[in-house]
């Protein structure tokens, strides 16, 4: 393979991240934001058990299409052990994981998508806190200065989103305590992969069909599937934006390792950067957002500590080898 043949595999490999997870944050905002629902009609955890049932369907779809139309007998399922699904790790990481999902949607329902990467920007702070705590690992001082500039830049973010009448004390909150279930779920998804061999499509597996059913008895005691079934099933749009949620959840888990096997988990932390940066700007100029400098210059400081923060622990990674 010629060197440019490489790189414009990997230009389109990063290029099909991009668009499946800014298309998802976009399609999220139009099913749960409050801009097309009624508060009273929340949905944000029926989007969120959406995402985990369609991703298990795909699973048994290309299963039976791999196994019965190509004939490839050696096709199996992920085995589904009880050892492994009972286990500590994995029920705290499923328990994370699901809360992760609908504290995602529930942030979007009342901040703006040009605001989501400031509102789940700690995210990086506790990280570290919580690798300190769980796999009791210290961190740099130069660590703790990217998390510093990060903290900086969430709290100047808030300060200017307020500056434009626009600033959602919930939304903040919501975002908030998602950071610390995206943190909780990266530090127990490593703990748990040990005990599956390091395979992700298994993980993706278990997480999805954990979480459906997880769901399942918070969504009949807030009414959700009722609200869906009588307020929105006859909105053709929103079936289709539901549906395509769900297709987007599964690929964006497809993009994010095909991303990390052609480049590295490096370049892909940075790609997600530099995606929240482009997602972000999209927002802006889709909603004709009017934003002030130094409500960009906040966007700026969380960027520059998340990819400072990736780079570095690369370089430090490198030096204990």
């Amino acid at each position: 393979m010629t060197y440019f043949s490489k790189y414009l595999q990997i230009f389109f490999v990063v290029l099909f991240y991009w668009i499946t997870s800014i298309s998802m944050t976009f399609a999220n905002k139009y099913l749960v934001g409050n801009k097309f629902h009624d508060i009273s009609e929340d949905i944000t955890m029926f989007v969120a058990w959406t995402q985990c049932a369609v991703t298990v369907v795909i699973v048994y779809i290309i299963y039976f299409f791999n196994r019965w139309i190509l004939m490839k007998k050696d096709t199996t399922l992920p085995p589904l052990k009880s050892s492994i699904l009972f286990d500590i790790n994995m029920i705290i990481m499923i328990l994370s994981f699901s809360l992760m999902l609908f504290l995602n949607n529930l942030t979007l329902k009342f901040v703006g998508i040009s605001f989501f990467q400031i509102a789940r920007s700690l995210t990086l702070v506790f990280t570290v806190i919580f690798t300190k705590i769980c796999l009791h690992k210290s961190q740099s001082v130069n660590i703790i200065l990217c998390c510093a500039v990060v903290v900086i830049g969430f709290v100047m973010g808030i300060d200017q989103e307020k500056l434009t009448g626009n600033l959602s004390i919930a939304g903040v909150l919501c975002g908030v305590v998602s950071s610390v279930f995206v943190a909780l779920t990266g530090i127990f998804m490593k703990r748990v992969l040990t005990r599956i061999e390091n395979n992700s499509y298994s993980l993706v597996y278990y997480m999805n069909i954990g979480s459906t059913v997880l769901y399942l008895p918070f969504l009949l005691g807030f009414s959700q599937f009722q609200i869906v079934y009588y307020k929105k099933l006859e909105d053709n749009l929103f079936i289709v934006a539901l549906l395509l949620t769900g297709v987007l959840g599964f690929l964006i888990n497809l993009a994010s390792n095909m991303e990390i096997n052609f480049t590295s988990p490096t370049t892909h932390q940075i790609s997600n950067n530099a995606k929240s940066v482009l997602q972000t700007i999209l927002a802006v100029l889709i909603f004709a957002e009017l934003k002030p400098l130094f409500w960009w210059c906040s966007n700026l400081l969380v960027v520059t500590g998340a990819v400072g923060y990736t780079v570095i622990k690369y370089f430090e990674s490198k030096n204990t080898l």
